[in-house]
């Protein structure tokens, strides 16, 4: 018996080899286990070919043990509600990462304990694993909220007992934080900083765009005025439209000249070193370790606010660049106050010196 190669899910990239062949990476899923290395597969093949066992095992193992009455079976009802299948694919992979460690620490625990007053003190005992990094142990807190709240709203609980716990990170501590432009020239310029990582830094400095939509951007959602895309925020509900800017058509027509000559071409605008589609991981990794290289201690993240600047000195209104990048009015204005007006006293006082020296 055979079946076809449609199993759903199924993701794969691919690799130049030195004599120019392809090796092929099979996937369970986008960020799955690994199921396959080598030749392309054909598009039938048994159903006890290797990989369809491969691939029906990973997603056996994944799915959630349901215990009713237990965390363990309140969380397998989240990762099947909208509450969780409604959040970007981004997301859901990191959220799937601390729904675990909440299971392995709180699984076996009856829904009626995580009711009791003692078991907020559990949480930030759980939560204090990660205070030496407290970004980190913000994020399991926010988690095991969400996670509460449904079972809350669910009717399976009477509180949320992780609500309100202190947050050990600073609000907005890394936000503002933007690039210079010595900053993009320094980690563009390494010698070691491959071409399209390069591409990378810059698209994102003249776009805002974040990881996974830099990753995905394709050149069919680039217009002549404007980047029209399909966010990753939201599933797909929110289209971000960036206006292009002179710096960025030149950029945009380098990008082009530099894979025109080239053997593959890609539909993506920022293709990875072999021609395929940036993993995010990967490219979040790259551009980290061209900091790295340069002394620069900023992340690609941090791109955004350099193109919030940008917005703020081209004369757009904070309203307006909230509604391009996504922000709230009140962190733009915020970064207007903190690099914006900086900028622009500065170059005052230049002018006025210059004035000065000339009378």
């Amino acid at each position: 018996m055979t079946v076809r190669m449609q199993l759903k899910g199924l993701y794969h990239t691919w690799r130049v080899r030195e004599d120019q062949s392809r090796v092929y990476y099979y996937y369970a899923w986008k960020n799955g286990p690994r199921i396959h290395i080598g030749d392309r597969l054909p598009a039938v093949i048994a159903d006890d070919h290797p990989v369809a066992l491969a691939f029906r095992k990973a997603h056996d193992d994944a799915k959630p043990k349901r215990a009713e009455g237990f965390v363990s079976g309140l969380i397998a009802d989240f990762r099947e509600s909208s509450d969780f299948l409604g959040m970007a694919e981004s997301t859901r992979y990191q959220w799937r990462r601390w729904l675990d460690r909440i299971e392995d620490e709180f699984g076996a625990l009856e829904l009626g304990g995580a009711d009791m007053r003692e078991f907020r003190g559990e949480v930030k005992t759980w939560r204090d694993k990660w205070k030496a990094t407290p970004r980190q142990a913000d994020y399991a807190v926010q988690v095991m909220v969400r996670v509460l709240a449904f079972g809350k709203e669910a009717g399976k609980l009477d509180f949320n007992r992780a609500a309100g716990l202190e947050r050990l990170s600073k609000p907005n501590a890394h936000a503002e934080l933007i690039w210079t432009e010595d900053d993009i020239k320094a980690a563009c310029a390494d010698p070691e900083t491959p071409t399209v990582t390069a591409f990378v830094i810059r698209l994102a400095a003249l776009t805002g765009l974040r990881r996974g939509d830099l990753a995905g951007l394709t050149w069919d959602e680039v217009e002549a005025s404007e980047i029209v895309r399909e966010t990753n925020k939201g599933r797909g509900s929110i289209i971000a439209r960036i206006p292009i800017l002179p710096e960025t058509r030149i950029l945009l027509d380098e990008i082009k000249a530099h894979w025109a000559g080239q053997t593959v071409q890609s539909t993506f605008v920022l293709a990875a070193p072999g021609g395929t589609q940036w993993n995010v991981s990967y490219m979040t990794q790259a551009v980290k370790a061209a900091c790295d290289r340069s002394g620069i201690k900023r992340r690609l993240h941090d791109l955004r606010g350099t193109f919030v600047t940008r917005l703020v000195l081209a004369g757009l209104s904070d309203d307006r660049i909230a509604e391009i990048v996504g922000w709230s009015v009140k962190a733009v204005a915020r970064m207007r106050r903190t690099y914006c007006s900086a900028a622009a006293i500065a170059k005052d006082n230049v002018r006025r010196l210059a004035r000065k020296t000339r009378k």
